[in-house]
């Protein structure tokens, strides 16, 4: 409601949410290089899961 008045369009929301999309993928993106370059190129599902863990902890 705060935002009403400059909203008349109702746009302002999706571009809310367009943003918050986009930081979202940006921070998974950041994530998953941050697994790659703590482990090997190629690893088996135990310890993706261990590290995928970790990471769902923070």
């Amino acid at each position: 409601e705060a935002f009403s008045p400059f909203n008349k369009d109702h746009r302002f929301l999706s571009i809310v949410s367009i943003i918050s999309r986009s930081y979202v993928l940006s921070s998974l993106e950041a994530d998953l290089q941050e697994i790659q370059q703590k482990i090997s190129h190629t690893i088996d599902f135990d310890t993706f899961f261990k590290v995928a863990q970790n990471f769902k902890s923070k």
